[in-house]
């Protein structure tokens, strides 16, 4: 029989209380710390008052009215703390671990949700099943207010910006449209090739829109995405120590981007100072895969500490690589001789990431990757830095300029740099493969605030701040970079004023930009100066990021839940909560097919796949 000995190895107690508690305890004895680190990965623990009225008696599992388990209470007496799960499981559970929660199988199970109103279930208890029924994706017009289906079968309303009202004609669906009382010059020139039409939101320039290129690649999954969400601890044990991931992730100056990596279940997460890559249980992945272990060296070193054979060597090491990863059980197959098991891995240093040049460290804040090049600004601000694998070019910052922020085409092949010199501004257009930069855009009135490049480099879109004309302020301009020259300025609608969060879809011909208030966004075609769709995001909160996917068919939209979005109809796809804050926006693969993005709070890391 094989012996387990992983737990003479891994520090930590997964006990509530300290031995005055073990008969029972008292609220005065209760170490909260302890009883904390009970809850499994991926679950909220709550103590006090809350966890007194759900817990009831004692430990056990928690059930709402639906049926759905909604957590576990762990601990004794008045020493209990409410491990409320991250995701209810709405068929029971089937297994609970230090490392996480399973839930069961709904297959074949009766309950909410399962589109049949039986067994007790009412519009109450159970809308899903038993409420008024729409088909998802549907719209229609509730007066000049807009009305879309939800995933879950239930009428949303979606009121529209000022300026603008619910219209359905000409067979396009129900959509938002402008108030026909407030457009200027009719539809002069819709379809006929003929000028824009007027529009009191453009405020027009002097350069044509250029002919960009169309960088759409891949395509969207037909049936949509399905989300699987999965959880990394930031801290072991009852001291809180920092994960090896956590170490990983403050060696690279925390992630600016997270990225499903090249091998299956893997991730990377890219940083100022670096990347490493690591599997979905957190564990960071070595550079040298096929520098594995020697399985029987290892079986042998464990049995001669142990003093008991190991019976089935490769589940043996199979166990030990699932618990503490391939690094680590590198370092503690190499300190077996010495310290054997119970002490092997306590001075192990997990080390895990692959920095940058020694001269190419990024400020944080102002670094970029397209696709797999990187771009942004130096430490010091006084220079750029481009990395392409091995090649590595600087930019040092012209006369005064300090840069300050740095965005980059699809490709890499272009970058634009903002630099700054007291009440003086300039966009720097940096070539690096070519070695060609021009500044263009130099002010020594009004500032340039957020930026976004096209996706083949042509357009600049900026925020202005002191500009001469006063309306360009409120606005989001675009300059056309090879004649230096406005364009035209995007307004906001009357009582809105346009955020900070904007984008170019791939096709160089889309622009989503953030609306408030309300939570909304607006998608232009910025070619023909049209907005096409307006999107109001679940719960009415300011978008926080915003990513096209690679064919430019979706806009994937974070403002608090993850919320996908059809760019030709406007219509929601799929909404995804997020249980913690993301960091950086979601990223997709090259060929559309998955997509990623995480987050962390101080004890956990969260993490999101969209699979087909």
């Amino acid at each position: 029989m094989r012996r387990s000995v992983l737990g003479l190895w891994v520090v930590g107690c997964l006990v509530a209380c300290d031995d005055g508690e073990a008969g029972g305890g008292d609220a005065g004895t209760c170490n909260a710390a302890t009883l904390i680190d009970q809850c499994p990965v991926g679950s909220s623990p709550v103590i006090g008052a809350q966890a007194e009225a759900s817990c009831g008696g004692g430990a056990g599992l928690v059930q709402a009215a639906d049926g759905a388990t909604t957590g576990q209470c762990v601990g004794v007496a008045a020493c209990r703390a409410l491990c409320q799960f991250a995701v209810p499981c709405r068929c029971g559970v089937q297994q609970i671990t230090a490392e996480g929660v399973v839930c069961a199988s709904c297959e074949g199970a009766a309950a909410c949700g399962d589109g049949v109103c039986a067994g007790g279930e009412s519009p109450e208890t159970c809308p899903v099943d038993c409420g008024a029924r729409c088909e998802p994706d549907e719209v229609r017009c509730d007066g000049v207010v807009l009305e879309a289906c939800s995933l879950q079968g239930r009428w949303d309303r979606l009121p529209c910006p000022a300026g603008e009202i619910c219209v359905a004609e000409g067979g396009q669906g129900a959509r938002c449209d402008r108030d026909p009382r407030v457009i200027g010059g009719e539809d002069a020139g819709v379809g006929d090739a003929g000028p824009p039409p007027a529009d009191e939101r453009i405020v027009p320039g002097e350069a044509p829109w250029p002919a960009v290129a169309d960088r759409r690649v891949g395509q969207t999954p037909g049936g949509g995405f399905q989300a699987e969400t999965f959880t990394v601890a930031l801290t072991v044990g009852p001291s809180n120590t920092p994960s090896d991931f956590a170490r990983a992730r403050q060696a690279v100056g925390t992630c600016f981007e997270h990225r499903l990596g090249p091998a299956p279940a893997t991730f990377e997460c890219r940083g100022p100072a670096g990347w490493f890559t690591a599997d979905f249980r957190g564990h960071p992945v070595p550079e040298d895969p096929e520098n594995t272990i020697d399985s029987e060296v290892f079986c042998a070193a464990a049995a001669q500490c142990e003093g008991t054979p190991v019976d089935d060597c490769d589940a043996y090491v199979a166990e030990w690589r699932d618990r503490v990863g391939e690094l680590r059980l590198r370092c503690i197959a190499a300190a077996i001789p010495g310290d054997c098991l119970t002490l092997a891995g306590l001075g192990c240093d997990v080390v895990a990431r692959t920095p940058y040049p020694e001269d190419a460290r990024f400020t944080r804040g102002a670094v970029v990757a397209a696709g797999d090049r990187v771009v942004g600004v130096g430490e010091d601000a006084r220079q750029a830095t481009w990395i392409d694998g091995a090649e590595v070019r600087h930019l040092a910052a012209p006369g005064e300029l300090t840069f300050t922020q740095a965005v980059a085409d699809a490709t890499g092949d272009t970058a634009a740099l903002l630099g700054e010199a007291g009440s003086d501004q300039a966009i720097v257009v940096w070539r690096p493969a070519a070695d060609e930069r021009r500044v263009v855009l130099a002010r020594g009135v009004g500032r340039y605030g957020r930026l976004a490049l096209g996706p083949d480099g042509q357009v600049l879109a900026a925020r202005l701040q002191g500009d001469a004309d006063p309306r360009l302020n409120q606005g989001v301009s675009f300059y056309d970079l090879a004649s230096d020259a406005r364009i035209f300025t995007l307004l906001p609608a009357a009582d809105d004023r346009l955020g900070d969060g904007f984008a170019f879809s791939p096709d160089g011909v889309h622009f989503a930009v953030a609306v408030e208030p309300g939570g909304r966004v607006e998608i232009w075609d910025v070619a023909a100066r049209q907005k096409r769709q307006t999107l109001a995001v679940p719960g009415g909160q300011a978008p926080q990021a915003f990513s096209f996917s690679p064919d430019g068919r979706v806009l994937a939209v974070i403002s608090g839940p993850l919320s996908l979005w059809d760019v030709a109809t406007g219509q929601r796809a799929q909404t995804v909560e997020l249980v913690v804050p993301p960091q950086g926006g979601v990223t997709f693969t090259p060929d559309g097919q998955r997509a990623f993005l995480g987050g962390g709070v101080a004890r956990r890391a969260d993490f999101t796949v969209l699979r087909p």
